[in-house]
């Protein structure tokens, strides 16, 4: 059973009562976004150093060789990496231990100085770490204004913490929008997953991944939205080849890879 639950409980051990409690409460989350009104780019530009700030838990990881050399190296890349709504962080290892692998196999080394993975402000570890922080309402523009701190937490993502992300649709729309106008020098490569409905069914996800004017896209046709825990190991190849800068495209003997959208 849920507690400290802005929206009402949205728990029950009917899944069709269940169901409808989130629909329920999507729709009051909605509301309230609505009448909070969206951040803007402006609001963001003016952000005040003592306004409270959200966290992100973050699992850092760095090469070994660099955090016990104090000597003066040439400095290698730092990988980012996120989750989609009602994941987390941890869902990404299976997938980079892969990269890894092929990074270490592929002759020549692409070097990654370290590797972030970040819990969203309201999902996962970083739910706890904000506290009272967290309400109704998830902006993605929140991620801009956090502070560092190491504190051991619970994991934890209430239904209603993820329920509140889908309140925040002009995000989404803003970063499609913007798409065609980034830099053409910037190679930007999708890795897709063979069932589209997760990116807003076939046709949306075709214009999608063509928008960047420098683009190159991939399906992994036998995985869904889960693909980094359905298939890591083919997920962590086009991971490096795409920092190899290779051509995104499946081994010989792969069939689980179409080549395009």
């Amino acid at each position: 059973m849920e507690t400290d639950d802005p929206l009402g409980n949205v728990y029950s051990a009917d899944k069709e009562e269940r169901i409808n409690l989130i629909d329920q409460a999507v729709v009051k989350a909605r509301e309230v976004y609505l009448e909070a009104g969206a951040r803007t780019a402006k609001d963001i530009e003016n952000l005040e150093i003592d306004e409270p700030v959200v966290r992100l838990a973050v699992n850092r990881f760095i090469r070994q060789d660099l955090a016990s050399s104090k000597s003066e190296k040439e400095p290698g890349i730092t990988l980012v990496v996120c989750h989609a709504n009602g994941f987390h962080k941890e869902m990404w290892e299976e997938t980079l231990r892969a990269f890894l692998a092929y990074n270490k196999a592929g002759g020549t080394q692409i070097k990654i100085d370290e590797i972030w993975a970040l819990d969203f402000a309201n999902q996962g570890e970083s739910f706890r770490l904000n506290g009272g922080r967290i309400g109704p309402v998830a902006s993605w523009a929140d991620c801009v204004n956090t502070e560092d701190q190491n504190v051991p937490v619970t994991l934890a993502c209430p239904r209603w913490a993820e329920a509140a992300v889908f309140t925040d649709w002009h995000g989404l729309q803003a970063g499609y929008d913007k798409l065609p106008f980034l830099d053409k020098n910037l190679k930007v490569r999708f890795i897709m997953a063979g069932d589209p409905s997760a990116t807003g069914g076939a046709e949306r996800t075709r214009l999608m991944v063509w928008r960047p004017p420098t683009a190159e896209n991939i399906i992994l046709t036998e995985a869904s939205h889960l693909v980094t825990q359905e298939k890591p190991d083919i997920l962590g190849e086009q991971l490096w080849r795409s920092l190899m800068e290779l051509p995104l495209g499946p081994p010989n003997t792969e069939k689980q890879v179409k080549a395009k959208l």
